[in-house]
């Protein structure tokens, strides 16, 4: 890590606060070689936060209502109190068993890759020993995807041994495994343990392997209406010899086969970006950048699957910045950038600056537009409301 050529990895990047926290964050390794711990409680209660605190609040309290620390993850200790004060105590299910626990889980596939499957390293010997816990939060979004069901099998683990928690539960005993990787913070070698078991059970034979893979989000987010422009990107990268994956039209199985046989690996920052970690062949790596800020989960990622440091590629515009910040739900332009151009010309793919193609740019820009403005007048007419109710 200390031979990196900074000014290299500048080269198509804006000079962003984000852009200058991942030059720093390549200086140092995250490794945590400590031992990790186990701790076992009795009669001690899951509480999901149950959409009445922010995501990620619920956690575990003791049989005398303390909180237990290591249940909790990214912020879920700070609202504590808040949580026991929301739950009715003489109103909970009682399970007269013994749970092994996993932690939080919601219906994002990113969010599973951080935050639910790195308490599994306890079980990675003999996943059938246990039945497994795992922490309802956002649960608007859905229950567990087919494709979660199809990583723990391919670990090990049976549909049947999983129950979900939406309500508070109180069991006979808990196993609290330590989280293998904090997002942010540091990771230890047992949380790529986990990865390497899951794509060494993976027998794909559904797909042909791919030297370019490029995984888009763009028939996902049409459904959301939170992107704009990524098919210009993707239209780039079919130009190249880049085969298409869009990952929500593929099994587990299909996903880790793309990534594991490619030599050179691209998407857009996001969920779709984070399959990287399931690729133990070490392709190279570039991705575009959607918007200037929260890409500390891909860094961290990126480390653990030894592939930095790559190429981000700057591949948006805010131009309404000075009134609307984007946020990590979006919405996002995709341009196609001088960054752009410039990473396309150093590398000799092609690039068709065709006429129609500035007429889908503008297009683009007005869609987006009117979505950036509706948003704002939802906020302060939401404002204007909240006064008015006062």
């Amino acid at each position: 890590m200390n031979n990196i050529d900074t000014n290299m990895l500048k080269k198509y990047c804006y000079d962003s606060q984000n852009n200058r926290e991942w030059l720093e964050h390549l200086k140092t390794s995250h490794l945590n070689n400590s031992s990790l711990k186990v701790e076992e409680y009795e009669n001690a209660i899951i509480l999901p936060d149950a959409g009445k605190l922010p995501c990620f609040a619920g956690g575990i309290v003791d049989s005398l209502i303390q909180p237990i620390q290591m249940s909790f993850q990214r912020f879920g200790l700070q609202t504590t109190q808040e949580l026991i004060n929301n739950t009715d105590f003489n109103n909970i299910n009682v399970r007269n068993e013994t749970v092994y626990y996993i932690g939080q889980y919601r219906n994002h596939w990113g969010s599973f890759l951080i935050d639910t499957i790195p308490r599994l390293w306890k079980a990675i010997d003999h996943p059938e020993k246990y039945t497994y816990a795992l922490l309802g939060t956002q649960t608007d979004l859905g229950g567990i995807h087919d494709n979660v069901y199809k990583f723990f099998s391919l670990f090990g683990i049976k549909k049947e041994q999983i129950i979900y928690i939406t309500e508070p539960t109180q069991f006979t005993k808990i196993i609290i495994p330590e989280l293998s990787y904090v997002p942010n913070r540091d990771w230890h070698i047992e949380y790529l343990d986990i990865i390497k078991k899951v794509v060494d059970n993976c027998k794909c034979t559904t797909v042909k392997a791919h030297e370019r893979i490029y995984f888009s989000r763009s028939r996902f987010s049409k459904k959301s209406k939170t992107d704009f422009g990524e098919e210009l990107i993707v239209k780039i990268m079919e130009d190249n010899g880049f085969h298409i994956v869009y990952p929500e039209e593929c099994t587990l199985e299909e996903q880790i086969a793309y990534v594991n046989n490619c030599k050179v690996f691209s998407s857009v920052c996001g969920s779709c970006a984070h399959n990287i970690i399931f690729s133990f062949n070490k392709p190279k790596v570039f991705l575009f950048s959607r918007m200037n800020g929260y890409g500390w989960h891909q860094w961290m990622l990126n480390e653990m699957a030894a592939v930095d440091p790559i190429n981000y590629v700057d591949a948006y515009r805010e131009p309404y910045k000075w009134i609307f910040n984007t946020s990590v739900s979006g919405p996002y332009l995709y341009c196609i950038t001088k960054k752009v151009i410039n990473f396309l010309k150093d590398n000799d793919y092609v690039y068709y600056n065709k006429y129609k193609d500035r007429i889908l740019h503008i297009g683009i820009f007005m869609r987006y537009s009117v979505k950036v403005f509706y948003i704002i007048g939802a906020r302060i007419k939401s404002v204007f409301l909240g006064k008015k109710r006062k």
